[in-house]
């Protein structure tokens, strides 16, 4: 094999192999984030609750829920806050289970 041809097919099996490992860190982070998001979540709602401090409340967004106006409820909730789409879905739903 040529030198040449050798040290290319090195350095894309190098770039390969980084490759993967970082996209398997990067899946890792994923699965880990939404945990770690929870927990950051309940550490704040204790701290706010031994502090005496209640949550910011939305009534016109616990209203639209309320109506059954999802929808609404969440692109209103995603204005108040600037949250995504998800967090604002989450934020809703759990207006209902309430």
């Amino acid at each position: 094999m040529e030198p040449l041809l050798g040290a290319a097919l090195a350095t894309l099996f190098g770039f390969a192999l980084g490759l993967t490992v970082a996209l398997g860190a990067t899946s890792r982070s994923r699965i880990e984030t939404p945990a770690r998001l929870a927990a950051i979540e309940r550490q704040q709602r204790a701290i706010l609750d031994h502090l005496g401090v209640a949550p910011p409340s939305y009534p016109d967004v616990v209203e639209l829920a309320g109506q059954g106006r999802s929808i609404e409820a969440i692109r209103l909730y995603r204005q108040h806050t600037g949250a995504s789409l998800v967090e604002a879905k989450r934020f809703v739903d759990g207006l209902r289970t309430r």
